[in-house]
């Protein structure tokens, strides 16, 4: 007997892509909590969230400003992110 998967998404409106090349290449090397910031960022690229901050992405996170910054300079620095 065959047995087939259908897989629906039934939250196509609203929802956050992440390419495969991230989990492939980036994801089990990457620290848990940059991963997060790293989601949230992708969460809000594209959406009308109003306004993003260091500050309101560490109470979002619940994790201090510095913990924000060290994500966003170790994206950076693998060349996921471009800070100016």
């Amino acid at each position: 007997m065959t047995r087939t998967l259908t897989l629906k998404n039934r939250f196509q409106g609203n929802t956050t892509i992440v390419e495969n090349d991230f989990i492939d290449n980036y994801l089990a090397k990457a620290n848990g909590e940059y991963v997060k910031v790293y989601l949230v960022l992708l969460r809000h690229l594209n959406g009308n969230t109003g306004g993003l901050s260091i500050c309101g992405l560490a109470d979002c996170l619940e994790c201090t400003e510095k913990d924000i910054l060290r994500a966003f300079k170790y994206w950076s620095k693998v060349g996921l992110l471009n800070i100016d």
